[in-house]
Order: C-alpha cells, then sequence, then structure tokens
C-alpha cells in the first residue's frame, strides 16, 4: 500500500474464497457481499491489536467454522497502521525493557498517526492507507483494534496521575490509569437520513457482549479488573471513572447521536453514506511485565464476526 514517513512497508490482505476466474471485480464483490476491515496498530506499542489480527487471519485460512463467514462477507486485514511506531517501540524494548516505552505510541514525528489522513498530501504518508482501504470497499464494518499497555497500567500511589487526552470531554485522561478489562466503544446516527443507525449498533451491542460471554475467562478478568477499576477510581471520582457495563462487558456510547463531518476521525461519521459501522475494541496488552504493575494473563477472544 506504500510506505511510512521513514521508509517501512506498508501492507493489507484481502480475505476472499477461492475463484476460478484470474480477475475479480470489486464492484462485484462490494456488492454482492458485506466486507469487514480490520486495522490495528494504530498506537504502536498496543501490540495485541495486531497479535489480534494476525491469529484472526490463521483461524480464517485454517478453521473451517472460522473461515465459512466468508460465504457472506469480505475480511480485509490491516496489521500494522503505524510501522514507524512499531519500530521505534520494539528497539526501545531492547534497550530498556522495563519502561513504559510511550514514545512508540505515536508516529515518528511524535504525533498520532491518524494526524491529516484526510489531507490530499498528508505527512504521514501512513495515515493515507485506512482511507484507500476505505474507498476501496466501502465496508460495512471498520474496525480499528487497539490495546492498552504499561504505559497506562500507572504503579497505584506512585503520585502519576496519567497522561491528560482532555480536560472537557466526557471522559478525563486520567481514567487510563487503571486497566479495565476488555472494552469497546460505538457510536451511531440518529438523523432522517440514517433512520436504523441507532438499531442496528444496539444489536451489534448485543452480539459483543454474548460473544465475548463464550470466550474463556474474559467475563472474570473484566469483574477483577472492573473491581479494582470501582475502588480505586470510580468510588472517589465517578465522572472520570465511569463504568458503562452491559452484560458483564464494558461499552461505552455516546450519551447523544454523532454527527456526520467530513473531517471526523470516525469513518462512519465521515462518510455516513455508506452503510458502516466502526467499534474500537481494546484489551489488555503485555509489551513488558515490569515488577510493580497490576496485569493479569490475556485470556481467549471470539474471533468470528456476526454477519
Amino acid at each position: 500500500m506504500g510506505r511510512s514517513y521513514l521508509g517501512n512497508n506498508i501492507w493489507a490482505a484481502d480475505i476472499m474464497l477461492p475463484t476460478p476466474f484470474r480477475l475479480r471485480s470489486m464492484a462485484k464483490e462490494t456488492t454482492l457481499k458485506a466486507a469487514i476491515v480490520y486495522s490495528g496498530r494504530q498506537h504502536a506499542n498496543e501490540v495485541s491489536s495486531t497479535s489480534h489480527i494476525q491469529k484472526l487471519a490463521e483461524e480464517i485460512v485454517l478453521n473451517p467454522d472460522t473461515r465459512r463467514p466468508l460465504n457472506k462477507v469480505n475480511v480485509v486485514l490491516h496489521p500494522i497502521t503505524n510501522p514507524d511506531g512499531a519500530e521505534l517501540a520494539m528497539d526501545l524494548a531492547k534497550i530498556t525493557p522495563d519502561n513504559m516505552l510511550h514514545a512508540g505510541y505515536h508516529a515518528s514525528l511524535t504525533a498520532d498517526m491518524a494526524t491529516g489522513q484526510w489531507d490530499e498530501d498528508p505527512i504521514y504518508p501512513e495515515s493515507r492507507t485506512r482511507r484507500q482501504l476505505w474507498e476501496a470497499w466501502l465496508p460495512d464494518g471498520f474496525l480499528n483494534p487497539h490495546g492498552y499497555t504499561s504505559h497506562e497500567w500507572v504503579q497505584p500511589f506512585s503520585e502519576y496521575s496519567a497522561w491528560v487526552i482532555s480536560r472537557t470531554g466526557a471522559e478525563l485522561g486520567r481514567a487510563w490509569w487503571i486497566p479495565r478489562g476488555w472494552f469497546t466503544s460505538l457510536n451511531y446516527f440518529e438523523d432522517q437520513d440514517h433512520p436504523l443507525s441507532k438499531t442496528v449498533t444496539y444489536t451489534l451491542r448485543d452480539y459483543i457482549a454474548d460473544s465475548m460471554a463464550k470466550a474463556p475467562g474474559v467475563l472474570d478478568m473484566n469483574a477483577k479488573m472492573n473491581a479494582r477499576y470501582f475502588r480505586y477510581g470510580q468510588q472517589w471520582d465517578q465522572r472520570a471513572f465511569q463504568q458503562p457495563i452491559y452484560k458483564g462487558v464494558r461499552v461505552y456510547m455516546a450519551v447523544t447521536d454523532s454527527t456526520p463531518g467530513p473531517r471526523s476521525p470516525a469513518f462512519s461519521t465521515g462518510f455516513p453514506m455508506s452503510p458502516t459501522t466502526t467499534g474500537t475494541p481494546r484489551r489488555p496488552t503485555r509489551l513488558l511485565a515490569a515488577p510493580g504493575f497490576i496485569s493479569w494473563p490475556a485470556p481467549a477472544w471470539p474471533t468470528t464476526t456476526p454477519i
């Protein structure tokens, strides 16, 4: 798909059923089947997102049950969106394995790699890759898997309250001080042009919660982390440490509907004509295991997509 700012290769894989023909029609593929894009590792020291995507590819190839949905959907896998940050994080891990390695979170110019993703000629060449996938497939689902690593698993009572994303938003930056299990976020429209958006999104929330309940160890891990989240965070600061738990799964949803806009960070709000649901699933990442940091073994996670 191109090269990053520092010249690293960027690639994605289209996973579809075999065909006897030499050529494929993208118009037919996008019309006759749904499409879902998994684009991970935006924040490059959150390594679990790449691991998930690669595991999904393996399952689709080797597991007939996981491969069966390809009869209805084409899958696009984009495992590393930020190769420069990933390279830096891994290089730093060799030098200072017990540090937070937060320098690898962003891209090579210390700004988020999504900076300028809507620009015609962005300063980060890698920031255009998601837009290219979107324009090629017009997907029905666009997932942006994240992890959260030791850069956010801060030792309790160390007098460090985590970095602040915003002082005016619904969620303050210090909400990341304590790990909170597997969670995701969803948004929807509620205007006359998108009458089914809210219904679809809430139905998807049920699919997510029911599927996570079938994954061994996930709800137990969530319960432990949510209890600590309450003990050390929510009972003292309810605004910063919110607990939107649904069927044992944390799902962040806006209090009101989203507003479409051409420069929105979410593709579904940037291109509302495409019937897409976007989500940002997050799970714990163990990039390092420094003494004193809170961590649990990473459980299995469901790899099939409800179609």
